[in-house]
Order: C-alpha cells, then structure tokens, then sequence
C-alpha cells in the first residue's frame, strides 16, 4: 500500500508513517534470498509506471540527483554529479569523486529512473563506511519517507554476521523495493526498484500484423 506525497514534503521529514511490529511478513526465504513486504501504508514520493514489460518511477535523473542532494546536505556532504554529463549511457552515473559512479541510475527510454544501485564498495575507512551508510538512509527516505530505520533493520544490512544470512535479501515497501545484495569477496551493494502492478500486465488486443487473404 502506498500513499503518494510531494517530494519537498518528504525531504523536509514532514509525513510521518508509523509501523507497527507485526506489519512485516515473509514472502520468499531461502538460502539465497529472502524477500519481505511491509504490509502497512507507507507513504511514497514517486508514482510508478509501467507496461507488460517494465516498470519505471515517474522520475528523471536531473530531478533524482537534485533531491538526493538536496536531502544529503542536510548532513553536509558535497554534491554528487554526473560522471559523464553528454555520454549516451552516462548520465545515470553519479559520482563523489569523478573517476567512478557511486549511485548508478538505470534509465527507461533514456529518461525515466527504473532502477538505482548504489555501491557499498569500501576502502575501509570508517569515512567511507559512514558514507555508505547514510546515502542507503537518504535513498530509502528520499523514496519512502521516514522509513530507512525499518527497512535496514528488516534487511539486517549493518549485522555484523552476514555470512549466517542469505546474500540477497529485498522488501517490499509501498510501491518500492529495497534489494541488499552482500558479497564478501568483491563489494556488496543496494538497490532501489519499483514494485510491479499487476496491472502493468493487462493489455488490449494484440498488435494486428496481417489480414486472412479471402
């Protein structure tokens, strides 16, 4: 369930959803992967489209880099920007240092944000581990306000004993879904995908492409 609410509304931290203990249930566990869903309203900043191939977020990728700034200089951090502004497949890519992409916005038709991966890569820095850290909080808060305590505590990201779970693990929040992919040999990462209606797959008639010859 979700309920839509105004990007600046969000950032600024004024709606505030509750969720209540036993609001989470189990759709999926394996040793591989485990998916969740939150099954209580949650408030959403993007409206999701989709066809019976796709889905996307109502969302670009100049108005995703501003309001993911916009909600990280809250705590100070410089802007990202992108790594290759006229490139034709590099403008998803969102940098803090200019050699490489930090968030990844894969695009629908070249405009609209349908998939965000962010990298958790980490050079063991207690800097860059708190970066990593905060930019997962600013993208579940950006996304699905108020929400990041729940989602991260559900995914369990910052257990010390990842091994004991399955690498993969996603919940369902609004028309959202948080993926935690952990992998220990090369750098784990988190993603942001929108949650598939049901009714991206009803179609009308299929394409006409020939007439019986009488």
């Amino acid at each position: 369930m979700c309920k839509l609410k105004t990007a600046l509304i969000l950032i600024l931290g004024i709606a505030i959803v509750g969720c209540a203990a036993n609001d989470v249930k189990v759709l999926e566990k394996n040793d591989i992967m485990e998916t969740k869903q939150i099954t209580s309203e949650v408030s959403c900043s993007y409206e999701v489209s989709g066809d019976k191939y796709s889905e996307w977020f109502n969302l670009d990728v100049d108005t995703l880099l501003t309001d993911l700034n916009n909600i990280a200089a809250q705590k100070e951090y410089p802007a990202l920007w992108k790594l290759y502004p006229d490139g034709p497949y590099g403008k998803g890519m969102l940098t803090r240092d200019g050699e490489s992409w930090f968030v990844l916005a894969k695009l629908h038709d070249d405009c609209f944000v349908k998939k965000i991966q962010l990298s958790l890569y980490s050079d063991g820095s207690e800097e860059q581990q708190k970066a990593n850290g905060d930019y997962i909080y600013f993208l579940i808060n950006l996304f699905t306000p108020n929400m990041a305590e729940k989602v991260t505590d559900e995914l369990k990201i910052f257990e010390a004993d990842q091994r004991s779970m399955p690498p993969v693990r996603q919940i369902i929040c609004g028309n959202t879904i948080y993926r935690f992919e952990y992998d220990e040999s090369l750098s784990s990462d988190f993603y942001v995908i929108p949650a598939r209606d049901p009714k991206f797959d009803q179609s009308g008639s299929p394409k006409s492409f020939a007439i019986k010859p009488d």
